[in-house]
């Protein structure tokens, strides 16, 4: 993940999604957690998008070991 991130902050999109393609959800996270889990002031989009993050990682997980 610290290797996808380092790319994107370099403009190298095509290598950090080969690293790991859940890495655009970092500072989505970051942000829920500094708002105290208020990402958009709706709640049930803010449980989508969270779900939708859970989802990707374990997706990612699943596809890692195939």
């Amino acid at each position: 993940m610290t290797r996808a991130i380092l790319s994107a902050l370099n403009f190298n999109f095509k290598t950090a999604f080969m690293y790991h393609w859940m890495f655009w959800s970092i500072p989505i996270l970051y942000i829920f957690f500094l708002f105290d889990g208020k990402l958009t002031g709706k709640k049930i989009l803010d449980i989508i998008i969270l779900t939708a993050i859970l989802i990707g990682f374990i997706l990612n997980r699943i596809t890692k070991f195939v």
